[in-house]
């Protein structure tokens, strides 16, 4: 089956838009993003978009390319491992961003705003990466 360029290009414009987002929170000192609501929400929200069309995407090559569907987010991100699809480094550190969007979407512990700034300072390249090595499957 087919990979559909137009869906997974859709969600490259999503992650985009919110890394654009993002650059003005990594411009910030920890203590200042700590200390402003109004980062800490746009870190908050981009950073769940960002993760989220991550997952999509890869839900999507899963089910188009290997014909599986995964039984979870990290086991998503392990069948493109495994299939050669994306290396080991950027595998582990998506399952880590899908893990952590859990937290922040469903809330199981107190979120963590120090983790967030972590990850949009630390984290954004792999999103990059990830989106060289999709956008090279869908030109093959």
């Amino acid at each position: 089956m087919n990979i559909d360029k137009k869906r997974i290009f859709k969600k490259f414009d999503e992650i985009n838009d919110a890394l654009k987002q993002v650059e003005r929170v990594k411009a910030l000192k920890l203590n200042e993003f700590l200390e402003s609501r109004d980062y800490k929400d746009i870190a908050y929200a981009n950073l769940i978009i960002i993760t989220e069309a991550v997952i999509d995407i890869c839900f999507h090559i899963t089910a188009k390319r290997l014909l599986k569907a995964p039984s979870s987010y990290g086991d998503c991100f392990n069948l493109l491992k495994e299939n050669n699809l994306i290396p080991a480094d950027v595998s582990n550190v998506l399952i880590e961003m899908a893990r952590f969007r859990n937290l922040m979407i469903h809330r199981y512990e107190k979120i963590d705003f120090g983790k967030v700034y972590e990850i949009i300072t630390n984290s954004m390249g792999w999103i990059d990466k990830f989106k060289k090595m999709v956008f090279k499957l869908v030109e093959e």
